[in-house]
């Protein structure tokens, strides 16, 4: 007898809805229009006959029919998405796709790339970045890096670094400004300001007794890399990650300053899902990432 099953789009479109408790977020997720996702919720609900979730201008909220729908198809997809995985990889040639965040992957990762290769050859790195959380449910990534203190539901990994702010600048720069302490130079310099860290600046200068109406006149840069490449020509100070400008430091391309630094609580991870966590590809790129960590500290 076959069987009698709605259509997968729309079990794919109440799934994701339910999961992010937000139509627009299923419908980048799904790569639809949030009016394609709400008319495959309701063919869904219309061929079962009973309403699944309750929309207001607040967000979703799933009836109890809908709840216990959602958390077996979010089941049901994983178990898809990991027979999908699983058919895919390679007996010859294993690839991993890793999610990182754009700055991570420039200033961290594709410095480092070339030892990767060298010490894995047998592994197919692809690499995807974005600047949002790491979607493990669609099934397209076997790892990311992300920043937390824990690692989320679901999810197993090691921490890298810690998250270390502090200005950084040129070297010229402060040539430059003979005579001058770091203070007095970023006081009478314009500030390399990343959208992303708006409020570290915020803080640090609130730290420092620097009013932060200094903020207003600076250079803004939709991420981090762009403010340090303009930091490196002496453009100003940027707001600077220590793990991730290991070796501009080295070379001598940027300098920290200043004592005075900000920790956040948080880590970059890198993590995978619990079940895979095994698997001896994602093993090997986990005990490189680990290698990596220790040998640059």
């Amino acid at each position: 007898m076959p069987r009698r099953l709605p259509s997968l789009k729309s079990l794919s479109a109440f799934e994701a809805t339910a999961r992010l408790k937000s139509v627009t977020a299923a419908a980048n997720e799904l790569f639809v229009t949030p009016g394609a996702v709400s008319r495959q919720v309701s063919m869904l609900e219309e061929w079962i006959d009973q309403p699944l979730m309750h929309r207001s201008p607040q967000g979703i909220n799933l009836t109890e029919r809908g709840e216990k729908l959602a958390l077996k198809l979010r089941d049901v997809f994983e178990d898809i998405a990991r027979a999908i995985r699983e058919a895919e990889r390679k007996d010859e040639n294993t690839v991993v796709t890793i999610n990182l965040y754009p700055t991570f992957t420039i200033q961290w990762m594709m410095p480092r790339l070339a030892e990767f290769h060298a010490a894995h050859p047998e592994i197919d790195l692809r690499i995807k970045t974005s600047l949002q959380e790491p979607n493990f449910h669609g099934g397209d990534i076997d790892m990311a890096v992300i920043i937390a203190k824990d690692d989320p539901p679901g999810l197993c990994g090691i921490p890298l670094f810690e998250r270390v702010f502090s200005p950084v600048c040129s070297p010229e720069l402060l040539k430059r400004c003979p005579g001058e302490t770091p203070s007095e130079a970023l006081e009478n310099e314009r500030l390399l300001l990343s959208d992303r860290h708006m409020g570290l600046w915020e803080e640090w200068l609130e730290m420092m007794g620097i009013p932060t109406e200094k903020l207003h006149k600076g250079v803004r840069f939709e991420n981090s890399s762009l403010a340090w490449q303009a930091a490196r020509k002496g453009a100003g100070f940027a707001m600077g990650q220590e793990a991730l400008l290991q070796v501009d430091f080295k070379e001598e391309r940027l300098v920290s300053p200043f004592s005075e630094k900000i920790l956040d609580d948080r880590f970059y991870r890198l993590v995978c899902r619990e079940e895979e966590k095994g698997t001896p590809a994602i093993q090997a790129v986990f005990s490189w990432f680990e290698q990596e960590r220790k040998q640059h500290k």
